[in-house]
């Protein structure tokens, strides 16, 4: 009786040890998952760092490149400051910010008056629908949600005509008397001033940069560059102040 009593209770330490080294591999085993589990990332957006950083640095002399007009006349950039300072803003159809800001430029115009002129360069898409985005490339499609409620879903322009037309779509939108010039599709002027969708960029007449933002501020533009040119202020880039809708503001 003793010896089955024995046994007996050798056998239930051994059927429980079995158990519990069980249940501690389990839950190692479960912690190791745990642990190794990838951790949820948000989807890549671009470099808003990088946005407007290349091209010519203020106080650096901007090169002259070609451009056209509306009709597709060729337009040397260096004309549009050789009479007078002039506030470049780069935009295209598919930029939200652009569609938003532009509209405020023919105010900005009056605001500094005759002694600046103030040109809007369309350049390449921002958000082009069906490939990428410059400001993003290699990540496919980078369609804004405000494009997609308003249909503005356009392709990347693939000839200057193309272009063009998407160039006088804008100006026909904004309704606006500020003059438009369009970069040439190999993007010559864009690269030039610094590469972002919606940046202005102050040009004195010996081609000098005065003042550059990323993002253009309609709002204080036009203190920015009259303070600039009648040397109130040093030549500085300017820390731009956003006030447009969360999902207007793009590359």
């Amino acid at each position: 009786m003793h010896m089955f009593s024995c046994s007996t209770l050798l056998f239930r330490l051994s059927i429980s040890a079995a158990l519990l080294l069980g249940v501690t591999s389990t839950v190692s085993g479960q912690g190791a998952v745990a642990t190794n589990k990838p951790k949820l990332q948000r989807p890549a957006e671009a470099n808003e760092s990088a946005i407007g950083s290349g091209g010519a640095a203020v106080g650096a002399k901007l090169a002259n490149v070609q451009v056209v007009n509306l009709k597709g006349e060729a337009v040397d950039l260096a004309t549009l400051w050789e009479k007078k300072p002039v506030l470049i803003v780069t935009a295209s159809m598919t930029c939200p910010k652009s569609r938003t800001t532009c509209v405020k430029l023919e105010a900005v115009q009056k605001s500094v008056g005759e002694h600046c002129d103030v040109v809007i360069l369309y350049t390449v898409e921002a958000h082009p629908k069906g490939s990428d985005s410059p400001y993003r490339p290699g990540k496919g499609e980078w369609v804004t949600g405000i494009n997609e409620r308003q249909g503005v879903l356009r392709a990347q322009p693939k000839t200057l005509e193309e272009r063009l037309a998407l160039a006088n779509e804008l100006d026909k939108r904004l309704e606006s008397k500020t003059r438009m010039v369009v970069d040439y599709l190999n993007n010559g002027a864009w690269r030039a001033l610094g590469m972002a969708p919606n940046m202005a960029v102050l040009v004195d007449t010996n081609s000098i940069v005065r003042l550059k933002e990323p993002w253009l501020d309609a709002n204080t533009a036009a203190g920015s560059v009259n303070a600039i040119i009648h040397g109130v202020a040093s030549p500085v880039a300017n820390k731009p102040i956003d006030d447009s809708p969360a999902d207007t503001k793009s590359p």
